[in-house]
């Protein structure tokens, strides 16, 4: 890829910031986008739900314990609700029937305290009606993050609304990029991972 490609460079940029603000994190980079940006919300669950436990074993501790999801769509979907409440284990209002037995992993894992945190970009349309999801979803166990300027105030292209929970830098955000450059960028993808 190239700079004038959608897709390029933007999760390296964003890595690079988990590891600035969590410099001793390990990083599990999965790619369900391609290489202009696109994707779909089946790929992205399934990747959820490796990221939790990439070996099928819950007894194993090497799934993420943080996921951030710098991407958006303005379609709801129920499934990456689902995905994000089973991986988060944070299903109270028992909306995923759970009793079939390809759970068990699922109900291990949780049980051994092995639920995920996940960040969400809350979209990039300075709008208080525009809901970018799976940050707008409202699935427990999951935070929407929008973006704040240097001087701590909302950035002008930060969608906004009861559904966002929180704010952090995401206007003028230096990080890496592939081949060991640096670039400047703008949004909440750079303020999810922050």
């Amino acid at each position: 890829g190239s700079p004038a490609d959608a897709g390029w460079g933007h999760g390296t940029h964003v890595a690079g910031l988990v590891v600035l603000a969590a410099p001793a994190t390990q990083l599990m980079p999965v790619r369900v986008l391609d290489a202009a940006g696109r994707g779909n919300v089946w790929v992205l669950a399934e990747a959820l739900l490796w990221a939790a436990d990439p070996d099928g074993n819950p007894a194993t501790d090497d799934g993420a314990h943080v996921i951030n999801l710098s991407l958006g769509t303005t379609a709801p979907t129920k499934l990456l609700d689902a995905a994000i409440e089973l991986i988060t284990c944070k299903d109270d209002d028992a909306d995923i029937d759970t009793s079939d037995l390809g759970f068990n992993d699922d109900r291990e894992r949780c049980n051994l305290g092995r639920g995920v945190v996940v960040m969400a970009a809350a979209g990039n349309g300075g709008s208080s009606s525009e809901l970018q999801y799976p940050a707008a979803e409202g699935a427990e166990g999951q935070l929407a993050v929008t973006a704040s300027t240097a001087d701590g105030r909302l950035a002008s292209f930060a969608n906004r609304g009861p559904w966002v929970q929180l704010a952090a830098p995401g206007e003028g955000i230096v990080s890496t990029l592939p081949g060991g450059g640096y670039a400047t960028w703008s949004g909440s993808s750079m303020a999810s991972p922050l």
